[in-house]
């Protein structure tokens, strides 16, 4: 008789956690900076790519899958799958 594991998924059977740092863009950035006010900018304040990280967390909460799918993108096929992912949220709720 087989034992019924109580303790969830052993370490080998976990997916792996997905960080904003994890996510790519073609050009090498990480995915985040497409969510900055200005992601050009030679200067970049710890208050601003927090925020970025932060939404960039909720965004993965939403579509791990979709997140997924930015790597290597562009920034701006990178940027529209975000806003996909954000408005299909938003209109969920609505």
């Amino acid at each position: 008789m087989e034992k019924e594991s109580l303790i969830g998924p052993q370490a080998h059977e976990r997916e792996s956690k997905l960080t904003p740092e994890k996510v790519q863009l073609a050009d090498g950035s990480p995915l985040y900076h497409v969510l900055l006010e200005n992601p050009d900018a030679i200067n970049l304040s710890a208050a601003e790519a927090q925020a970025a990280k932060r939404r960039l967390s909720e965004i993965i909460s939403l579509d791990r899958d979709g997140v997924l799918s930015c790597q290597s993108k562009t920034r701006e096929e990178a940027k529209s799958i975000l806003e996909s992912i954000e408005s299909s949220r938003s209109q969920q709720a609505a």
